[in-house]
């Protein structure tokens, strides 16, 4: 007999059925949940400052306990009864980062954010590898940086448990993929369940001098069981053809399993033409029988069964042999071996693409690879990138006025439109906070028309944004805001699985979104000087950023018409 028929290890994993975790980015800080916030700062000016600052944020109720010594934050992390961690980077005798460090050596899962007095990339970096989930500048502090900061903090740490969950389930899944490799050489490539029982039902007729041999599903149904013929095989030379089709022997084969109680039996069940069943049995054109139930650990029952014709009628009884019942109870394990193993495969593919489907919606394509095949931190610089930033006027005080729901499906629908057009100008997008959108230009991979591609977009944002309404039935209007220059992007820590983007080009463009104006799309003169020849602008003039001092900004408000 062909190994085909035999499957390998005994060995049968439980049954296993991911399904997929809807990730909700928008809705846990509007369901009127109370944040937890610990700061730990050594300045009491300071702890007023972000008591004044976290009161300013309407939508959210934060709770704010803090602690001033570096042991008070470690039994205070050690609680772990906070929703994110604000750290002070310069903390008397210790540094943020010594906290940072003993935080995740006590296997803290609480996200930090880390928080300096001047803005030092160097510290920022040293922040980000040493695990931070964000990097705040104190002078630059201000309501809605603090809560964009909180959100996607929080939000982060939500899609890496899920994902970190994935990952577990499809590693666990995986080493039993591995049992797959041990199988036959004549089956490794036939892991599909029909093929196996194909071949399983031929082998039987051709090795075991069997007329035919037939592999059904059972069915349980309270008002009317079925049974489903799969596949069936036959010596030609005895090959005995009835008036029956195959679904009036199965009706006839369906009475006589029921009648004999066969499915609530271990044991084999050996059927001769003059047993009372013999009306039943003329539909089979009197064939010997033998039933062997086949029960698997997936919870299928299936039914091999044989037939064996004799070349004459008057014979009234046909005894098979031991021998060849114990080698068919024996195949039939190993068919049930294999029906596992058949589920199994397919779980743990479908497994697999759910968990690369998962790192997909929060990686690029190609980190996402680099990811998966070498562990180490992944961060880049970029000599020159450009930024977007749009966020959704009136957003948030129009989700105080629906409900919960619609006002994610909302959200919903407008940034499936953006990403769409992030995927049409070839962009990539980093994030979404609440109702803001982030996306860029040149990252992961070099592009060179990185600002063209993002002006676009921008433009064709303010056009899309025109199909959505408010509660009163007029138009949205969006807030863009634009910035060119460098830029590093990255994992953000050494076991985190978010990409994102940090450095002064980010926090100006930030704050072109932020100092704009509804419906317009303001951009910085090193995106103007960029993109003057191909679009039209109109000069905003000098502003006030805060933290940057006085900048020229201008309106991008269509392309130029060239003749």
């Amino acid at each position: 007999m062909q190994s085909a028929l035999f499957l390998g290890s005994e060995s049968r994993p439980n049954r296993v059925n991911i399904a997929p975790k809807v990730i909700n980015l928008y809705r846990s800080m509007n369901s009127g949940s109370i944040v937890k916030v610990l700061l730990v700062e050594d300045d009491e000016d300071d702890y007023l400052i972000a008591r004044e600052l976290l009161t300013e944020i309407g939508s959210t109720q934060y709770e704010l306990e803090w602690v001033s010594t570096y042991e008070e934050a470690l039994e205070a992390i050690e609680s772990d009864r906070h929703d994110v961690i604000l750290v002070d980077f310069y903390l008397g005798r210790h540094t943020g980062l010594e906290i940072l460090q003993a935080a995740l050596e006590k296997s803290c899962q609480t996200p930090i954010i880390m928080l300096t007095g001047l803005g030092d990339r160097e510290v920022d970096s040293q922040a980000i590898q040493a695990g931070a989930s964000d990097y705040l500048v104190k002078s630059q502090l201000n309501p809605q940086l603090l809560e964009r900061s909180i959100r996607h903090s929080i939000d982060r740490k939500r899609v890496e448990e899920a994902l970190k969950e994935s990952e577990a389930r499809f590693r666990d899944l995986a080493k039993r993929e591995a049992l797959l490799n041990r199988l036959a050489k004549q089956i490794r490539n036939s892991l599909e369940l029909p093929a196996i029982l194909d071949a399983a039902v031929s082998e039987i007729c051709t090795l075991l001098e069997i007329d035919r041999c037939r592999f059904i599903w059972y069915k349980k149904s309270d008002k009317n069981p079925t049974f489903e013929l799969v596949c069936q095989a036959s010596k030609s030379a005895t090959t005995r053809r009835t008036a029956y089709t195959d679904a009036e022997e199965m009706e006839a084969l369906g009475k006589i399993i029921l009648q004999l109680n066969a499915l609530e039996e271990s044991s084999v069940f050996c059927i001769n033409p003059n047993s009372e069943m013999r009306d039943l049995m003329g539909v089979f054109g009197f064939a010997f029988m033998m039933l062997i139930p086949i029960r698997t650990r997936v919870g299928k029952t299936g039914i091999l069964v044989c037939e064996r014709w004799l070349p004459f009628p008057s014979i009234s009884r046909y005894d098979w042999d031991g021998d060849r019942v114990e080698l068919l109870l024996a195949v039939a394990d190993q068919i049930a071996i294999a029906i596992d193993q058949a589920e199994l495969y397919e779980r743990t593919r479908v497994a697999k693409e759910q968990s690369d489907r998962l790192l997909l919606n929060v990686l690029p394509h190609t980190i996402a690879e680099h990811l998966k095949n070498r562990n180490e931190i992944i961060a880049d610089s970029f000599e020159e990138v450009t930024v977007l930033f749009a966020d959704i006027v009136n957003f948030t005080e129009l989700s105080s006025r629906i409900p919960a729901q619609k006002m994610v499906q909302l959200l919903n629908l407008i940034f499936s439109t953006f990403d769409r057009l992030a995927d049409k100008h070839n962009l990539e997008k980093i994030k979404t906070i609440g109702d803001a959108y982030m996306v860029v230009g040149g990252v992961p991979l070099p592009k060179p028309d990185h600002a063209e591609a993002i002006a676009n977009m921008a433009l064709e944002m303010q056009q899309e944004i025109n199909n959505f309404y408010q509660d009163d039935g007029k138009p949205f209007s969006l807030r863009i805001g634009i910035n060119t220059g460098p830029a590093v992007a990255g994992v953000i820590g050494t076991k985190k699985f978010i990409y994102d983007l940090w450095g002064d080009t980010v926090n100006v463009a930030s704050r072109m979104e932020s100092q704009g104006e509804a419906g317009r799309i303001q951009v910085t003169a090193a995106t103007y000087e960029r993109l003057n020849s191909q679009y039209v602008f109109e000069k905003r003039g000098a502003i006030a950023v805060k933290g940057k001092g006085e900048m020229i900004t201008y309106w991008l408000t269509g392309f130029k018409v060239l003749y």
